[in-house]
């Protein structure tokens, strides 16, 4: 059964997660793939208008890291690589703007496929 996979890092204490990888995938599940934790701080809001998502923008040495270990087995990204956590729907950047500069713990990173 083939769909696509994705894998991720949490932002420990929020609903957000920040995508490494996606791209279709042969197997499907979900596993945990590294231990590692640490902080990123937010850099920026923007509202992505294509697809009417407000993001907070990401800075961290463990994101791309991380992006670029799947990058070199061979997991792409179906988009640009831009670190970021999905925030919700519609313009929130007025909502989010106090966040830049915040910094945020990372981790519980996991791989699966849908």
């Amino acid at each position: 059964m083939s769909g696509k996979i994705t894998g991720a890092l949490e932002v420990l204490g929020t609903e957000w997660h920040i995508t490494l990888f996606f791209c279709d995938a042969e197997k499907l599940g979900k596993f945990r793939t590294s231990n590692k934790e640490s902080v990123c701080e937010i850099i920026d809001v923007q509202y992505w208008e294509h697809v009417d998502l407000t993001v907070l923008i990401l800075k961290s040495d463990l994101i791309n890291e991380r992006h670029n270990y799947y990058k070199s087995l061979g997991y792409g990204y179906d988009y640009e690589f831009i670190p970021h956590a999905t925030v919700g729907k519609g313009n929130l950047v007025d909502k989010y703007s106090g966040e830049i500069g915040t910094a945020y713990f990372i981790g519980n990173e996991y791989v699966r496929s849908f």
